[in-house]
């Protein structure tokens, strides 16, 4: 018998279907504030305009409700989420739990990572000079899924994504109420450049600082929209 080849056979990418390349459309749509919170999605106007059937829209709708970022209402139809100041803890929360414990455990910083969190910090700083709403908010999104890479877990990466797009519609919920912040931007900066160092306890704090205003900051302009602010 021939020697059995000890090369291994090249990695296999998995094709998106059709249903996801639909998700992945209207999670862009939704994130960037096209339909926003609380729009009635009508299935089948949707999918004419978007030239898909019926059937994959519903099960893009499907991969979207369970990132929550579309709800089904009984004998209503589909709707895009709303967002709630608890939702907004809650986002929160579980941020802290997978950004931080990414930064605690570190030992190393794989290059990728570090080259993702400069292009998003570099976006930020062209947002800032631009007063562009939209990079803006892919530059913070960017920031954090690129910090998550540290962590060389592909199930926080996934969680990541998620979370991310939960971010965006956030930040597009509050869009007339919040102000493109610097010191947003600075605190990010700050953070790579301890990560940078590798001291990764350091990004941690300066991390935790940055997320406890970000939730404050959120809170607040989502309570100025909704007409609760004290």
């Amino acid at each position: 018998m021939p020697p059995r080849s000890t090369q291994q056979s090249p990695a296999v990418v998995r094709r998106k279907s059709a249903p996801e390349h639909t998700a992945d459309l209207l999670r862009e749509q939704i994130t960037a504030g096209e339909l926003e919170p609380g729009t009635r999605i009508g299935v089948e106007k949707l999918s004419q305009s978007i030239g898909v059937s019926a059937n994959t829209l519903r099960e893009a709708l499907q991969l979207l409700e369970h990132e929550r970022l579309v709800n089904q209402e009984l004998n209503r139809g589909i709707f895009v989420a709303r967002i709630t100041e608890a939702g907004i803890r809650d986002l929160y929360t579980m941020r802290r739990l997978l950004e931080l414990g990414t930064l605690r455990d570190a030992q190393t910083v794989p290059p990728e990572a570090l080259s993702a969190m400069r292009a998003a910090v570099a976006l930020g700083d062209q947002a800032i000079t631009e007063q562009d709403w939209s990079a803006s908010s892919r530059a913070t999104t960017d920031f954090h899924s690129a910090l998550i890479l540290i962590g060389r877990s592909e199930r926080a990466t996934v969680t990541m994504k998620q979370l991310m797009a939960e971010l965006r519609l956030t930040i597009s919920s509050v869009r007339e109420a919040m102000q493109l912040r610097s010191q947003f931007q600075e605190d990010r900066r700050a953070i790579l450049a301890r990560v940078e160092q590798g001291h990764f306890e350091a990004a941690a704090g300066l991390l935790a600082d940055y997320l406890d205003k970000g939730e404050h900051a959120m809170v607040d302009w989502h309570r100025q929209l909704s007409g609760n602010a004290s």
